[in-house]
């Protein structure tokens, strides 16, 4: 057959010939697309959830939500994505500083004395997370 010293070059060849075209292809960044049902479902559980996130000025229990966290931090991050997309600032602050204010409500028979200390925590996590996840909103 081949002689065996030929392998090692066309080994090389394959390696320079995957680094160019890694070199020549475009990076994409991540798309998110967003069906109408989930931009309704999300725009109506906001709705229903801003008046009370917005008028907190202590930690709360989670009880108190008519949701669950996470579906909360799903629908104002569909909710952020939609309104940075289509250049709407003010709805998108406003709805930046409601997922934020979701770091208020804690659960508060576990955290006990420590209520307060999670909360200092997870707001500045929350604000880490919503800013990362603007970051992936395709700009004009």
């Amino acid at each position: 057959m081949y002689d065996e010293t030929i392998w090692i070059p066309v080994f090389a060849l394959l390696g320079v010939l995957l680094i160019i075209r890694a070199a020549w292809k475009p990076v994409k960044g991540k798309r998110y697309v967003i069906s109408e049902e989930s931009l309704k479902a999300s725009h109506k559980v906001a709705m229903e959830v801003l008046p009370l996130l917005e008028s907190v000025q202590d930690v709360r229990d989670t009880g108190e939500l008519p949701y669950p966290k996470d579906k909360l931090k799903s629908a104002l991050k569909i909710l952020a994505y939609q309104f940075a997309r289509n250049n709407q600032h003010e709805e998108l602050t406003r709805i930046k500083n409601a997922f934020v204010q979701l770091s208020r409500f804690q659960n508060l028979e576990r955290a006990g004395d420590r209520a307060d200390s999670l909360h200092q925590k997870e707001n500045g996590e929350l604000e880490a997370e919503i800013n990362r996840h603007l970051l992936t909103v395709p700009r004009a």
